[in-house]
């Protein structure tokens, strides 16, 4: 039997690829008609974002109560073991608070202090 070229069938692995990339093509939705299979034209995605851009706008720097180590608005706890000093530094941090002096150099926004001990 002689097979012409122009009927000859095409060899299964050319199919097999042929499909794959047809398969690929359909997942990034490209345009994959016969002209155009190997020139592979982009469809327009949506104009939807993928991601979108939250709190960069709003983002202002913080206030603080004593600079650099208590922001306003906050509550804070300090700890550690017995008899390492926390009482001390608390009531003299309070007490600048209460006042608004300096505390060991650091700048203090005079407000209302609320000690809870336990």
């Amino acid at each position: 039997m002689i097979i012409s070229d122009s009927v000859r069938e095409p060899r299964p692995a050319k199919i097999q690829a042929y499909k794959a990339v047809k398969d690929a093509a359909g997942l990034l939705k490209l345009d994959t008609r016969p002209s155009n299979i190997l020139e592979f034209k982009v469809e327009p995605a949506s104009t939807t974002p993928l991601f979108k851009r939250i709190g960069l706008d709003d983002v202002v720097p913080p206030v603080w109560l004593v600079k650099s180590h208590i922001e306003e608005g906050t509550f804070a706890m300090v700890f550690g073991p017995s008899g390492a000093k926390k009482s001390f530094l608390v009531y003299g941090l309070a007490c600048c608070i209460a006042t608004g002096k300096d505390w060991h150099g650091n700048r203090v926004k005079q407000g209302a202090v609320l000690i809870i001990c336990g």
